[in-house]
């Protein structure tokens, strides 16, 4: 931009006023900058300030040992060993649905139930099939519908039962039948054993809407010679022999029913904890794992 002069070289007045205008539109443009970037800094920071913050509980709610073993007595079948046996694999939560659930006493035959999935077991045997266990006929069998065990499943697991022949390595195998949507006992012809045991529960506690259940147990069989018990104290199976000169029974009890078992073993006794979580009111399994 030119500069207007006067006579004697300086800027004239009409220049002077002009540089005086920017300078107070510059002044002006910084103060309003400043305003608008306070402005939007606060903004900002009452949004922080107002959005909500998820902090998770960290802390450890104990639980009253009574209260976590009725949670986790829903999911034992008989013998906590089970648990550990099955690792609560799937065909195991399959037959704990069954177990919980009411029968009907049908009338089916093998073929009606399984069609052309099963074959004759055995020689010159018209009357039992063998569909990854024996079905007899002849008899009216328990059946289980789909729906009344799904119903119990969701319970215990939160979602769908697998619609397939559930069938865990120490007990009894229940069939799925497509043809009639539903599970028949059928025999496995195995004859396997569940141990007798003694459990404990170390620790219950709450933690970020979850149940954590610490236990540990021994499961014990009579022993191949004379009338003592034998304790088996983890999956490999090792064996440690706690008497030798009393009767089965009077150790039985006396095992089931001594804490002093578990004080005096409990750097070999493995332990484990199964967690529970919170769906609608009630507890759902979440996971079981080996802690020791």
């Amino acid at each position: 931009m030119g500069v207007f002069k006067n006579d004697v070289g300086r800027p004239s007045n009409k220049t002077i006023m002009i540089r005086n205008i920017f300078k107070v539109i510059g002044v002006l443009l910084v103060i309003v900058g400043v305003f608008i970037a306070g402005y939007y800094f606060k903004g900002n920071n009452n949004k922080t300030k107002n959005k909500p913050v998820i902090v998770k509980n960290t802390k450890k709610e104990i639980v009253n040992i009574d209260e976590a073993k009725k949670e986790l007595d829903r999911f034992v079948y008989g013998n906590y060993f089970n648990i550990v046996e099955t690792q609560m694999n799937d065909d195991y939560k399959g037959y704990l649905a069954i177990s919980k659930s009411k029968s009907k006493k049908k009338s089916y035959t093998c073929k009606e139930m399984f069609g052309n999935d099963i074959k004759p077991f055995g020689e010159d045997d018209g009357h039992s099939w063998d569909v990854d266990g024996v079905c007899y006929d002849g008899e009216d069998i328990d059946f289980y519908e789909y729906e009344t065990v799904n119903k119990e499943y969701e319970k215990l697991f939160g979602n769908n039962l697998p619609k397939k022949t559930i069938n865990p390595d120490f007990m009894t195998i229940y069939a799925y039948s497509e043809l009639k949507n539903g599970f028949t006992q059928l025999s496995c012809e195995c004859g396997d054993i569940t141990p007798s045991e003694a459990n404990k529960i170390y620790e219950a506690y709450k933690k970020n809407n979850e149940l954590h259940i610490i236990f540990s147990l021994i499961p014990f069989l009579p022993k191949n010679e004379g009338n003592g018990i034998e304790a088996v104290f983890d999956s490999k199976k090792l064996s440690y022999s706690i008497t030798s000169d009393i009767e089965y029974d009077e150790v039985n009890n006396k095992i089931k029913n001594s804490n002093e078992l578990f004080e005096k073993y409990k750097d070999e006794l493995p332990k484990y904890e199964f967690v529970l979580i919170k769906k609608e009111g009630s507890y759902i399994y979440k996971s079981f794992n080996e802690i020791k």
